[in-house]
């Protein structure tokens, strides 16, 4: 997590963040501009893994929950679908399929023995908190 700073003269060394602005509302936007980079795969599998949000493991995870787990479509497919499908044609930041972390809570699930499986297609609780173990 990136640490923020307001003046230079709190800047410690290379690497961390300076907002350049005092009010907590540009510190916020600048965050969320920050956050909002995606880097199109350029790190490694293991650290980009360990960047990605607790909010968006839980996202895919719930999304994986309510897909139908015996129709035609391959998972990772059903899950772009409604992912991608929530984006607004209007909006100005679309909201892109993470493949490695979709293939990641598609991974777990198939590490579930067939009975944990057939308990989490009947109840979207008890999938998301087998997939979050």
């Amino acid at each position: 997590m990136a640490k923020i700073y307001s003046s230079a003269a709190a800047y410690p060394r290379p690497g961390w963040l300076l907002i350049p602005h005092d009010s907590e509302e540009d510190k916020a936007y600048y965050v969320a501009v920050f956050c909002a980079i995606d880097h199109h795969g350029q790190q490694p599998f293991d650290q980009q893994m360990r960047n990605v949000s607790e909010e968006d493991k839980a996202y895919y995870v719930a999304v994986f929950c309510a897909i139908d787990h015996h129709g035609q479509q391959p998972f990772d497919q059903q899950m772009r679908n409604v992912i991608e499908g929530g984006n607004s044609d209007y909006a100005l930041q679309k909201i892109a399929y993470k493949p490695r972390l979709g293939r990641s809570v598609i991974g777990r699930w198939e590490q579930l023995t067939n009975d944990e499986q057939q308990r989490a297609t009947q109840d979207n609780m008890v999938c998301q908190q087998l997939l979050k173990r």
